[in-house]
């Protein structure tokens, strides 16, 4: 059983009664939104042929076709994942809202997402890489590109929950 698929409880193995719902992003303006974010926990698993770095997706985030948002409350606290998946419904980076995180850009950004009334199911993938990341944008010419960067210092509390996280997903935090 791979990591993901014990985790298929998927976004539930960290939220074992997670509420999942399926959107569509405005892909237009999900980068810009992901940067509005600052500090999130991203979990990934490595491409064949990936970056050299171990990036996550990067391509997939800026132009998602599906997004599978889970909502709990568990013993430790409210729970708030976005799984952005690609047009098969392959989840290729789950992002997880932490104590440190805009919670308010992160509303802004899961209701500018529509609905979409046939939920397909819990998302397919499997992690191999937790990191606590922060997302910008920089223009280059007429393209806007989204990059990653490592956030400065986080609460102790904002440690905990990812670690909390990573470690339910079965991957050891990076840093």
């Amino acid at each position: 059983m791979t990591r993901w698929l014990m985790a298929c409880r998927s976004p539930r193995a960290s939220m074992p009664s997670a509420e999942l719902r399926w959107k569509t992003p405005d892909r237009r303006r999900f980068a810009a939104a992901l940067a509005d974010l600052g500090p999130v926990l991203c979990l990934w698993a490595d491409r064949p042929g990936g970056t050299p770095d171990g990036a996550p997706d990067l391509p997939t985030l800026a132009q998602p076709s599906w997004l599978c948002h889970a909502c709990a409350v568990t013993r430790d606290g409210p729970r708030e994942s976005l799984a952005v998946c690609d047009e098969a419904g392959v989840a290729r980076v789950r992002l997880h809202l932490l104590p440190d995180t805009d919670y308010l850009a992160w509303d802004a950004l899961v209701a500018a997402a529509r609905d979409v009334p046939a939920a397909p199911g819990v998302p397919s993938g499997r992690v191999d890489r937790a990191r606590r990341l922060r997302f910008v944008t920089q223009r280059l010419g007429p393209c806007e590109l989204l990059c990653v960067r490592t956030p400065g210092t986080a609460s102790a509390l904002s440690w905990r929950t990812a670690q909390q996280l990573a470690q339910a997903e079965g991957v050891r935090l990076g840093g």
